[in-house]
């Protein structure tokens, strides 16, 4: 499968085209081809606005760019054997006089079965008389509904890629204006900086991982806290695994937006890098770690794990283990700087030693340790 990059680059400038729509329509493309299951869900999202149903055989599907209609060029075209499917993408302008008969012309002369798909920004750009007419922001709730049942990474990756590219050109669900986050919008902004500042003073606290382990403070991916980073066998920093001890304030990067129904949450992550990723799912000494630590963790008020390997979670696979609590009741009745500096050291004390009190804990460590070592001298 060719690269993204490379077939962005490909894209050749047409004349009164609108070079945002090229780059929307490449990157669709590409996201097509890259896996059936997209093509399958666009192809679905089709079906349901026509009377007829246009059957296409995914496996012998051929998708293209530019093609040429006879000196037209629609944006994108899906070949079966004998069927086809035409698109045409706007995003600001409206479509040239005639545009879409002149496809219907050459595609009539070519194709026993066919459709031509309009896709728009807004629905007042519908014209013309497509047998479809889209808006982007149904593609966007369709790629995102796959994305929401999806366990391949890759694929995920792809699709948020793209549905980031689609927000970003205004193209993505448009939500209401909250009138709460109007009156709160100060306060809210406030909020991550005061979480900041409990996260700074606490780096040198002495906590249960510091022996071994390098602390430093993380604010990414809506995440900020303190991550432990544990040494290797050969004293490198490894995240074999390594404890992230802090606030998540979306659950997006972690798939984890179940986890929020209770609104923010204070959050330990137990996570692995890209070596130990294709090793702890196979391990079981990992299975028991889990389990151990579930334990532990349930006799500490208000902490619950989720174990995001378990079937019908989604799994990111850097942070399979969220350790979470309300972040309403972790700092309930604690109103000065002093109460929640004290709050936060307890309570992540608290589920340090837990991970520390497993004793699969040190098992798991050796087990991922002694077979990236073997990998590596294998490579050698």
């Amino acid at each position: 499968m060719e690269s993204l990059l490379v077939s962005l680059r490909k894209y050749k400038p047409r004349e009164n085209s609108d070079p945002v729509e090229n780059f929307i329509t490449e990157a669709f493309a590409w996201l097509l081809k890259s896996n059936v299951e997209v093509q399958k869900a666009v192809l679905d999202l089709i079906n349901e606005h026509v009377e007829e149903p246009i059957a296409l055989t995914l496996k012998a599907l051929k998708i293209s760019t530019q093609e040429n209609f006879g000196g037209k060029f629609p944006d994108m075209v899906w070949r079966g054997d004998n069927e086809a499917i035409v698109f045409e993408h706007k995003v600001k302008s409206p479509l040239h006089p005639n545009q879409l008969n002149n496809y219907r012309k050459f595609i009539n002369e070519n194709v026993n079965d066919y459709r031509l798909v309009l896709i728009t920004a807004r629905k007042s750009q519908h014209a013309q008389e497509p047998d479809v007419a889209l808006c982007w922001e149904q593609i966007y709730k369709c790629l995102n509904d796959l994305l929401s049942d999806s366990q391949n990474e890759k694929l995920s990756w792809s699709i948020n890629e793209f549905l980031e590219l689609l927000k970003s050109e205004g193209l993505g669900p448009v939500n209401p204006v909250n009138p709460f986050a109007i009156k709160n919008y100060q306060e809210a902004i406030a909020l991550v900086s005061q979480l900041n500042s409990v996260i700074y003073k606490s780096k040198d606290n002495d906590w249960p991982l510091s022996q071994g382990y390098e602390v430093d403070t993380y604010y990414k991916y809506e995440r900020l806290g303190l991550n432990f980073t544990r040494r290797d066998l050969d004293g490198k920093a490894s995240c074999l695994p390594g404890v992230f001890c802090g606030f998540m304030l979306d659950g997006s990067d972690c798939k984890a937006a179940d986890l929020f129904d209770n609104g923010l949450n204070a959050t330990v992550l137990v996570s692995f890098n890209k070596k130990g990723q294709g090793k702890y799912l196979k391990s079981k000494c990992f299975k028991v770690f889990v389990d151990e630590l579930r334990d532990s963790v349930s006799t500490i008020s208000g902490w619950e794990l989720s174990d995001r390997t378990q079937k019908g979670l989604r799994l990111n696979k850097w942070h399979p283990i969220i350790i979470h609590k309300p972040m309403i009741e972790f700092f309930s009745n604690k109103t000065t700087t002093e109460e929640q500096l004290a709050v936060f050291f307890n309570e992540m004390t608290k589920i340090q030693k837990c991970i520390l009190s497993c004793p699969s804990y040190d098992d798991l460590i050796s087990e991922l340790d002694t077979e990236t070592v073997s990998s590596e001298q294998n490579i050698v």
